[in-house]
Parts: structure tokens; sequence; C-alpha cells
């Protein structure tokens, strides 16, 4: 139901059972394609929505994101504003549906990964939510960042461990900890077993 099914992108997915164990939930993952999104979109299927920049609205890739359900669009320089649409989100997270969040806030321009912000974070220790990592593997190679050229190819998944209890007390070190699990699941891609 995605335009990416046209251009012979497939999938493979490692524990894709977790994507279901904890709804409603925030899942992260790390950023490096316009492709991210549709292949989040295909994975998540439903009941989500993305956190997405308002800057990006206008960017002509973003409309593949707009297949996503209303998304909820932040206004970065106008904090007041950002927070009522962020409070609204977490209204939206307890009433059931999901979020999407890149915590790095923007596609990297190479595979390495980019510093996680706490956005995502303190979202879900407000909304007493887990979260869900999605480590993507391979988007970057099959559409480069800023072409609208699409490879065909496999996109690796591997959804980590959801992690539960988020509070502000211990949020940076939680943060570092799980960065570095997308790290080493980069490094180390895991087999089937």
């Amino acid at each position: 139901h995605l335009p990416m099914a046209l251009a012979g992108v497939s999938m493979d997915v490692l524990h894709q059972e977790r994507l279901w164990t904890h709804r409603p939930a925030i899942f992260v993952a790390n950023h490096q394609s316009s492709l991210d999104i549709p292949v989040l979109g295909r994975l998540l299927e439903r009941d989500f929505t993305i956190v997405a920049k308002k800057e990006a609205r206008w960017d002509p890739r973003a409309v593949v994101g707009s297949v996503v359900i209303d998304p909820a669009w932040i206004d970065r320089s106008d904090s007041e504003s950002a927070r009522a649409t962020l409070d609204g989100v977490v209204d939206r997270i307890r009433s059931g549906t999901s979020l999407m969040i890149f915590p790095e806030g923007t596609r990297s321009a190479t595979p390495v990964l980019g510093p996680f912000r706490k956005g995502a974070f303190h979202l879900a220790a407000q909304a007493g939510v887990p979260v869900v990592p999605v480590v993507l593997r391979n988007t970057g190679e099959l559409m480069r960042r800023n072409s609208l050229v699409l490879n065909p190819g496999v996109v690796d998944v591997c959804v980590l461990e959801p992690e539960t209890d988020w509070s502000v007390d211990d949020m940076s070190e939680r943060i570092a900890a799980l960065r570095t699990k997308f790290e080493e699941t980069l490094a180390r891609w895991p087999s089937e077993h």
C-alpha cells in the first residue's frame, strides 16, 4: 500500500513480533534515508503517527511521509506551539496511537549514528509508554540522501527489546545505552538465531 512496493524493495525483519507486544509505544529508529518513513510505515501498519519538524512539510520527499496518519508537525522555532503540539501527542498516545520518532532528528549524511535527542524519551516518560527501538540497515544504500532515485534491494530491520519505565531521573544514561545498542547492532548485525 506504499510507494515502496513498486520499486522492488523488500524487508528482512528480525524480531518482528516485538512491533506488536507493547502498543501503544514510541518507536525510535535511526535515520539514513527518505526511505525510512515508508519502511517504518509498512512495519508498523496501523494506529501510529509520526512526529516531524514543520520544515519537512514542504520537502518533496516528505510527501512519502504523508501516507502516515495525520502527522504531528512540530514548529521548532516556536517552543510554545511545539509544547502544545507535544501535549496533544501525549493525549493521542494515551488513547492508543503509537508514535514514530527519529531521535537523531535529521537524516545523517553517512551511516554513522548521530546523537540522540531526548524528545522521544521525554514523551515516553510523560505518556507512560515503552520505547521500541527499530534498527534499520541499507536504507541509505537503496536511496541516497537527497536523491529521489530508489534502487531495488532488501532493507534489513532489527527490532530490539522494548524498553519500559522511562523516567527523567536516569534518562541520559538510558539514552546513551540505547544508542550504543543501535551502534552495536549496526556493527554486528544479528543472525536469525
